[in-house]
């Protein structure tokens, strides 16, 4: 199976083959491969909500304390 030998850039879901891999060799146990995808999708959802805020960046960081 090719998976076991995933190499490539280690970004957005491609993280998510990386886990399977891993956890297909026997380098991460079931808990830790649910974990990392439940992450890996959770920042997917938060980084395509960012994309729809009604606000600009610049009104978001004049909330922000120094």
């Amino acid at each position: 199976m090719k998976i076991l030998y995933y190499d490539k850039e280690l970004i957005g879901e491609n993280r998510t083959l990386i886990a399977i891999s891993n956890y297909l060799k026997g380098n991460i146990d079931l808990e830790l491969l649910l974990n990392a995808y439940k992450i890996i999708t959770a920042e997917k959802e938060i980084a395509n909500q960012k994309e729809y805020l009604p606000y600009s960046k610049d009104w978001l960081k004049m909330g922000e304390l120094n």
